[in-house]
């Protein structure tokens, strides 16, 4: 018997260019509607039309943490639809700031959706499921793809936590959280 293989660069910040797999988008969107823009992508991992990312030929959406730029502003999504950002941020040492800048964002007017790591011990997990409309944990490990074709599967269980402007603004309290099911 073998067992999945696990790509050795997901244990690290080695790459963090894995596309998010299309199950996923597929879940997010039809959940919460189309996502005009993709807050943390290169062009051939964007699942949006509009996105910041290292290779955007726009120099001023290159950086998505840029200073003072915010995910609400209208003229960054897609036009003629809602707003709706998607992050699945680079899973590295620098993934608070993603997760800061997400709630402030959502905070702002945007409802944002993301795809992270089921770490319930970081902080990235615990101030966004603090201020979460939903959480989906998702099952088994997910298999992501980088552009050269390879492909590894996740070391990690992963969850989509979607954030409201009306979620992002209240918080529950406490040092736990309960979760009711349905």
């Amino acid at each position: 018997m073998s067992l999945p293989q696990t790509h050795p660069a997901l244990f690290t910040s080695t790459h963090d260019d894995w596309a998010t797999p299309g199950g996923i988008i597929d879940l997010i969107t039809n959940e919460y509607g189309a996502i005009t823009l993709d807050a943390a992508a290169e062009k051939r991992t964007a699942t949006a039309h509009s996105y910041f990312g290292p290779d955007h030929a726009d120099p001023t959406r290159r950086d998505a943490l840029a200073h003072g730029l915010t995910w609400a502003d209208p003229k960054w999504h897609a036009p003629g639809m809602p707003h709706h950002t998607y992050l699945n941020p680079p899973y590295g040492r620098r993934m608070n700031v993603w997760a800061d800048r997400a709630l402030a964002c959502a905070i702002e007017g945007v409802p944002i959706t993301l795809l992270l790591p089921a770490r319930t011990d970081t902080h990235a997990f615990q101030l966004l499921v603090r201020h979460a409309h939903a959480i989906h944990l998702i099952p088994g490990r997910l298999r992501f793809t980088r552009a050269e074709g390879e492909t590894g599967r996740a070391p990690f269980p992963s969850a989509i936590i979607h954030l409201t402007p009306a979620s992002a603004q209240a918080s529950t309290t406490g040092n736990w959280l309960t979760v009711v099911s349905r």
